[in-house]
């Protein structure tokens, strides 16, 4: 509301009656459905929201590169089928979507220690902004974070998967919940 009242956008009474809503939007998961014989999901719709900084344009537009690709091919061989794009978008933007979300796992776990470390490592911290343009991938932040102990990776990434799991299952059984008393 600050930033439509300071921008002038709109006349000051009507700032005061906007109701502003949002929701997260999901990410992609191995479980996933993407596409189905004569339909895919692209963009927001697949879950492609780089979790960690929430982007989702950069994605987006290359999972409309790969639907376009798949389209074409599909049109091109006979019967529609376009069941190939999940797997096709799980490998060439699944893992980057992986790195992000353990980064994202990590730093709620330890925020200060990534503040320090993003703050006091210079290759770290440039790492970290050719990886936001898209310059770089999460693989390689990865690996510039830890440094020398990436084999701790295991560890962390089974302890990201335990806390993912946790939160789904507290979901479903608050969403499940919700659903009994209504």
């Amino acid at each position: 509301m600050d930033f439509v009242r300071a921008i002038g956008l709109l006349k000051s009474h009507a700032v005061e009656r906007l109701s502003l809503k949002g929701h997260l939007l999901p990410t992609l998961t191995r479980r996933a459905r993407l596409a189905a014989r004569r339909v895919l999901l692209v963009g927001d719709a697949a879950g492609v929201v780089e979790p960690f900084t929430g982007d989702g344009i950069s994605f987006a537009c290359q999972s409309a590169r790969i639907a376009s690709e798949c389209i074409f091919r599909a049109l091109d061989t006979g019967p529609v089928d376009l069941t190939q794009y999940g797997p096709l978008l799980s490998e060439q933007i699944g893992s980057e979507l992986l790195w992000a979300r353990n980064l994202l796992s990590i730093s709620a776990i330890c925020p200060r220690l990534i503040y320090r470390l993003f703050r006091s490592n210079d290759q770290v911290w440039e790492t970290f902004c050719r990886t936001l343009r898209g310059e770089e991938s999460f693989r390689i932040l990865k690996q510039d974070i830890l440094g020398p102990f990436e084999f701790a990776w295991k560890f962390i990434d089974l302890f990201t998967q335990f806390r993912q799991r946790n939160i789904l299952t507290s979901r479903s059984s608050l969403a499940r919940r919700s659903r009994e008393l209504t």
